[in-house]
């Protein structure tokens, strides 16, 4: 249990509403870390102890930079809560996640995205990441990671598969964001 003298870990996260966006909330709560939710609506995610949101347009650096402000941590899960954009791409995304985490002064990030679906052009994509400050890690997202998800599908007993996978994924992914072992790489978890 934390009390007032313990170091509060707080996690950004775009992408809260998607199915893995819920598996990642259910273990950044039950781990105790604080989970801020950056959405387009504030009244989009059921208030729960630990978890709070802010507005936010993840293609728009400033946008970011202002939500972003005292995390310790940003994962963005794309294409996330605005896949019904069609006027923006992960690229766009990429760019304004690496101009505004460094203004928020936040230094790592996870983008967990199909890469081999939404990124055809990774050569582009290593160039826009090679001119950030932020360190960064890819995760190839696994199956139905985007899809429409809940909290409370990872809390009623018992889990499907796929939910049990999708914790996992999460699982790995907060172990990353703690251990920094795969910096400026992209990994895929298996299962």
């Amino acid at each position: 249990m934390k009390n007032a003298e313990t170091p509060v870990f707080k996690v950004g996260l775009i992408g809260a509403l998607s199915n893995l966006g819920a598996a990642l909330r259910h273990e950044l709560l039950s781990r105790q870390h604080e989970v801020v939710a950056l959405v387009g609506d504030l009244n989009a995610l059921q208030a729960r102890p630990g978890q709070h949101c802010k507005l936010c347009d993840p293609f728009d650096a400033l946008s970011i930079s202002e939500a972003a402000a005292g995390l310790d941590v940003l994962i963005c899960v794309y294409p996330g809560d605005v896949s019904e954009r069609i006027d923006v791409s992960l690229s766009d995304a990429i760019v304004a996640l690496s101009l505004g985490l460094p203004r928020a002064s936040v230094r790592r990030l996870l983008l967990v995205a199909d890469f081999d679906r939404d990124d055809p052009d990774e050569q582009a994509r290593n160039q826009l990441l090679a001119c950030t400050d932020v360190v960064w890690t890819l995760v190839q997202a696994p199956t139905g990671a985007d899809t429409p998800g809940r909290l409370e599908d990872f809390i009623n007993q018992p889990l499907s598969d796929h939910h049990q996978r999708l914790l996992g994924v999460a699982g790995g992914i907060l172990d990353e964001a703690r251990l920094d072992n795969h910096v400026r790489e992209l990994i895929r978890f298996r299962g």
